[in-house]
C-alpha cells in the first residue's frame, strides 16, 4: 500500500532526516494553514461550536430528513469486488424513535415497525 508507505516513511525517517532543515517549523505553519482554510471555506457547514469534523457514510431518515451516519456496517459492504452484490437493509421503528441497519445478499425494502 503506498499511502501506507508514504506515511510511515514520513513519520519514522523524515523527522531524523530533515530535522535540522526546518521540517517541524515548515509542518506546522502548513498545519495552521490548512485550518484556516478549513474554518474560512467549511463554517458555514457546521455549528458555531463545532471543534471537529467526523466523515462519515450516511443514510437518510425518510421522516425527518437527517443524515444518520452508519458506524459499524460489516466492512465487506464498502470491498469494490462485493459492493454490487451487497444492501443495506433499514428497519425503522417510530415509537421509539430508532433504527438498524444491516447487510443483506437481497434487494429488499426498508421495513417500518410502527
Amino acid at each position: 500500500n503506498p499511502v501506507a508507505y508514504l506515511i510511515l516513511k514520513a513519520t519514522v525517517e523524515f523527522p531524523a532526516k530533515y530535522a535540522d532543515s526546518g521540517l517541524f517549523e515548515e509542518t506546522l505553519r502548513e498545519a495552521k494553514d490548512m485550518i484556516g482554510w478549513a474554518r474560512e471555506h467549511l463554517a458555514r457547514f457546521y455549528g458555531p461550536d463545532a471543534e471537529n469534523y467526523i466523515f462519515a457514510r450516511g443514510v437518510r431518515c425518510p421522516f425527518c430528513g437527517g443524515l444518520v451516519p452508519v458506524q459499524g456496517v460489516e466492512p465487506e459492504i464498502t470491498r469494490a469486488e462485493r459492493f454490487k452484490r451487497r444492501f443495506l437493509r433499514l428497519t425503522y421503528d417510530k415509537e421509539r424513535k430508532t433504527f438498524s441497519v444491516e447487510t443483506t445478499d437481497a434487494r429488499v425494502e426498508s421495513t417500518i415497525l410502527t
